[in-house]
């Protein structure tokens, strides 16, 4: 299965390389013509992630997912999709802030997931509510076994104030997922760090954010990010 510098192929491979062995948890499906595959579709959670080509049947696509009757439709055919944020690329990985304050601990092994739950349920508003524990639980053990997801937690005062981790991981992208920091903790550079020290921490990857519309677009574009395109996606 591919992994093209796409945030939405990058999450169908995450899927397949967690949970391909798992036929009753995800399901993958290929769209080919007489030559090449132009679609690929992946099904988990009741949501279908789409990434097709310029020469994919969409018409045979939208049967498909009519068919499927899934809760929730993301990826790159805008006509079918509704993702619902706004596409940013690392684009200058220099303005990706330095991680040697001494007064700063960072965990990157598997984390406490009971102090990161918490950490989550107290940034909740109405672009995020965090899944039951036991799901989150759940996947995010699932994932640290099999190399799927990546995590950097900011500890101070022996407790976690700043948590970031990927949403998708393949072996040339990465997406970035739940950010999340304690209110009181705002605004004194945690959540950046946190996700600078996660972003080294994936090597040459290429890496997106997909972040809600009209939503921290001064804190990522400091951090280096900035909006693409399907267009320009395709063509990278």
């Amino acid at each position: 299965m591919s992994s093209s510098i796409d945030p939405w192929a990058c999450r169908i491979r995450c899927l397949y390389d967690s949970y391909s062995s798992y036929d009753s948890i995800a399901r993958f499906y290929l769209q080919r013509n007489e030559k090449n595959s132009t679609a690929v579709l992946s099904e988990y959670g009741g949501s279908i992630t789409v990434y097709a080509k310029k020469s994919a049947d969409m018409d045979e696509i939208r049967s498909f997912i009519n068919l499927r009757g899934c809760g929730s439709v993301q990826g790159n055919a805008d006509q079918l999709c509704k993702n619902g944020g706004i596409i940013l690329k690392l684009s200058d990985r220099q303005k990706l802030y330095r991680s040697d304050r001494p007064d700063i601990e960072y965990c990157m092994s598997e984390p406490d997931y009971k102090g990161i739950y918490k950490l989550m349920c107290r940034c909740e508003d109405k672009d995020f509510t965090a899944p039951s524990y036991e799901d989150f639980v759940v996947e995010l053990s699932h994932r640290h076994r099999h190399s799927t997801a990546k995590f950097c937690c900011i500890i101070s005062d022996d407790k976690i104030v700043s948590f970031s981790m990927t949403s998708a991981l393949s072996d040339s992208c990465a997406v970035i997922g739940s950010v999340c920091t304690l209110p009181s903790y705002r605004k004194k550079g945690y959540a950046g760090k946190c996700i600078s020290k996660l972003i080294k921490s994936l090597d040459k990857r290429e890496i997106f954010v997909i972040r809600p519309v009209n939503k921290n677009e001064s804190f990522y574009s400091k951090l280096g990010f900035t909006e693409v395109t399907a267009n320009e996606l395709h063509s990278s």
